[in-house]
């Protein structure tokens, strides 16, 4: 998954785009034209990504919660789903294939990096990863199941999320919602 406006592109932007810049679409390569995004009020913009944000947040716990179902989870871990990421946090998008080569779980390396980033009291970070590995390669697979292991640990279970079944459509609906990917 590439961080591309392109991919980005919802209909909440595309309202928004049309009430203050027109016939937006027409326009899509012209660097002079996307200047008038900047008149666009500040507020606007930001209630716009926090509804996408919420939206994906909204996704992530339904996938996550049919996912507890399937295993036959308890109760108590189905509804604790509902304190899974925070709409208020600084959300940071991981989906990709996962191959070694691109360090998806590069922030597990050092003991203690991921704990400080998510409990951080007045700036915590939290992580939404998906992604698949080729059939055929091992190590990929590996780095799954290791990002899917510090997702379920404790301290970190609502802030480190594994999405399973990567697709384009997740891929989308990641883009759409986190701050930073």
């Amino acid at each position: 998954m590439a961080c591309t406006p392109r991919l980005g592109w919802h209909l909440n932007f595309a309202a928004l785009y049309r009430k203050h810049l027109g016939d937006w679409e027409e326009h899509l390569t012209e660097p002079d034209f996307w200047r008038g995004v900047i008149d666009i009020p500040d507020a606007q913009l930001w209630e716009t990504h926090q509804q996408l944000k919420r939206r994906l947040i909204d996704f992530v716990r339904d996938r996550e919660r049919q996912r507890r179902e399937r295993l036959g989870e308890s109760p108590e871990s189905i509804r604790r789903v509902n304190r899974i990421l925070d709409p208020e946090i600084l959300t940071v998008g991981f989906a990709r294939g996962f191959a070694t080569y691109k360090r998806g779980a590069l922030l597990f390396q050092r003991q203690g990096t991921i704990e400080t980033l998510v409990n951080d009291a007045t700036r915590p970070v939290q992580f939404i990863f998906a992604g698949k590995a080729h059939p055929r390669d091992e190590a990929g697979k590996a780095l799954i199941q290791e990002v899917y292991k510090f997702s379920r640990e404790s301290g970190l279970e609502t802030r480190v999320i594994f999405v399973e079944d990567y697709d384009s459509y997740i891929a989308r609906r990641l883009v759409q919602g986190v701050d930073l990917c």
